[in-house]
């Protein structure tokens, strides 16, 4: 038994020898794979809208032969703007496959996200071929296609349609909407406006409603008859005028704009400042010497507009009497619509009674859409670190009826003034024009020389107010500076006068302001005229000289006594 086992031993280990030392056959040798070679199937693509869906381009290219199977290949597609060096590519992942088409649309958006825009812009593409796991990548060689986007058409409307006849009592409503829809092109975001422009459609200096990234906007009564006027439709006149969207690149509104269809709108424009009148039983006594009269609209004073706000209206109006009736009349005749007192205060009815006011110089403003108004009694005054009283308070003006001007003189010191009523700031006005124009809330006023001033306030213009601050002196060959040199004037606040007290020559003078000739006075002395005559002076003394600057505009000259 032991002896056959050992056989059997023996017998195993001699063909496990055998076996051992038998020859392979050789290994298999797997191929290096190579680059693949890409090719478009056209040059350039011009992209049509109406093919946006229909495939524009192909891409093809070889196989790689790598030594696996084509599942297991990959294709990355590199598409970039020529010359990037496909620095930001947009890419394609493909597996298995030796082509790829793209839609006018998908070009589209390739070309406007690299910032393209309408015209032809060159992409580079390339493909990067690898295994699937990324391993051994090979790049193509580059081909170029010239591609020339399209852009989404955009097209305005606009409600009503016409043709539409402007109110200005309407002026703060809504005149027209208008509605686009959106394009898309470029890579920034769009900003759209609206533009109006001449009845010939050339857009020349139109007017721009910007309204962002919306796509609808509208425009006030007001808004639209200013624009249809600047397109040359003139006040109270029909013509048309033109709309049309344009759309910009945000931040770049000055590269290549995209523009909608032109829509006509005819209109009917009106005066853009408002015209109310104010007649009453005061007229007359309030406005001595003037053509105005009792209740008689086209010849009372007037609340006006301003073509900004063309149904805000204001005016002041002086009423003399105890006791004053008046109303507001829209026409400058009775027929109407003529407002009276309102059911509630501060409201007008074009069925109302008149309005009762006692004397006083009144701030008058009116809405005439909201048909709402205010009266205010006001007293004017100087008020500034120029002024006697600095800027603690105002010091008095007179109201002149003769001028329809607040007038008075002070004593000023360099620094700074203002117009204020009422000893508060609700009613102010300074220059922020830096000239004799006034403007509500307006720059305060300098005065450069300390000396006295006699002011001037003219309120009696709606929204046209000025003033006048004025040193004045006397100069002739009657004085002693001659006719090269004005002897100063003070304020004498007893007889409301500019007055002075000087030795005089037989000779000659005037009355000069701020030692310049542009404004003088001379001529007759019971009623100066501006660059009137010379003053004789007959005899040589002293004389006190006084100059009236209210409505009278006369002088004395007294010959004082021997001192």
């Amino acid at each position: 038994m032991k002896n056959i086992v050992k056989i059997l031993i023996a017998t195993v280990a001699i063909v496990m020898v055998f076996t051992a030392c038998q020859k392979e056959g050789d290994l298999p040798l797997y191929k290096t794979g190579n680059g693949v070679v890409l090719s478009s199937s056209s040059p350039s693509v011009t992209a049509l809208i109406a093919d946006s869906s229909k495939t524009a381009l192909t891409l093809n290219w070889t196989w790689p032969n790598y030594a696996t199977d084509s599942a297991n290949q990959k294709f990355v597609v590199q598409i970039d703007s020529a010359g990037k060096n496909f620095a930001k590519p947009v890419t394609r992942v493909l597996k298995g496959v030796l082509s790829t088409s793209f839609t006018a649309k998908e070009l589209n958006a390739i070309v406007f996200g690299f910032g393209g825009i309408s015209n032809p812009y060159t992409l580079e593409m390339r493909i990067i071929s690898s295994y699937a796991n990324n391993n051994e990548q090979y790049k193509s060689n580059s081909v170029t296609v010239s591609v020339t986007p399209y852009i989404i058409p955009i097209t305005l409307s606009i409600l009503p349609a016409g043709p539409l006849t402007l109110v200005v009592e309407n002026a703060t409503k809504t005149a027209v909407a208008f509605q686009w829809n959106a394009t898309e092109y470029g890579n920034i975001p769009l900003e759209y406006s609206v533009e109006i422009g001449k009845a010939d459609g050339t857009f020349t200096s139109p007017t721009v409603l910007k309204f962002g990234a919306a796509f609808v906007g509208s425009i006030t009564v007001n808004d639209l008859n200013n624009a249809a006027i600047n397109a040359g439709v003139a006040p109270n006149t029909t013509g048309d005028i033109t709309f049309r969207v344009s759309a910009t690149q945000g931040a770049y509104p000055g590269t290549n704009p995209q523009y909608s269809n032109v829509v006509t709108l005819k209109v009917t424009t009106y005066l853009s400042v408002m015209t109310w009148y104010i007649p009453g039983n005061y007229v007359a006594a309030s406005y001595p010497g003037s053509t105005l009269k009792d209740w008689d609209p086209a010849n009372s004073p007037i609340v006006k507009s301003l073509s900004s706000a063309p149904t805000k209206l204001e005016g002041y109006v002086y009423m003399a009497n105890a006791n004053n009736e008046w109303k507001f009349a829209s026409k400058p005749n009775w027929d109407g619509p003529n407002y009276g007192a309102g059911a509630t205060p501060g409201t007008l009815d074009a069925s109302g009674g008149n309005f009762a006011s006692p004397a006083g110089y009144y701030k008058l403003n009116v809405d005439a859409s909201a048909l709402t108004y205010t009266a205010v009694a006001t007293v004017w005054g100087v008020i500034g670190s120029a002024s006697p009283g600095g800027w603690g308070d105002e010091t008095a003006l007179a109201f002149d009826p003769a001028t329809s001007t607040w007038r008075g003189g002070m004593a000023c010191a360099v620094g700074e003034f203002k117009f204020r009523a009422n000893h508060d700031w609700g009613f102010n006005y300074g220059s922020t024009a830096a000239n004799a124009t006034l403007d509500a809330g307006g720059s305060n006023i300098p005065i450069a020389m300390a000396a006295d001033y006699y002011f001037a306030l003219d309120l009696s213009h709606p929204n046209e107010y000025t003033y006048t601050a004025n040193r004045w002196g006397v100069i002739g060959s009657a004085t002693a500076g001659g006719w090269d040199s004005d002897q100063n004037m003070t304020w004498d606040a007893t007889n409301k006068a500019m007055t002075a007290t000087l030795n005089l020559t037989a000779g000659e003078f005037k009355f000069r302001a701020n030692d310049d000739w542009g404004y003088n006075l001379g001529g007759d002395i019971t009623s100066l005229t501006p660059n009137g005559s010379n003053i004789a002076v007959a005899a040589a003394g002293n004389y006190t000289i006084k100059l009236f600057l209210d409505g009278t505009m006369r002088c004395t000259v007294t010959k004082n006594g021997k001192k």
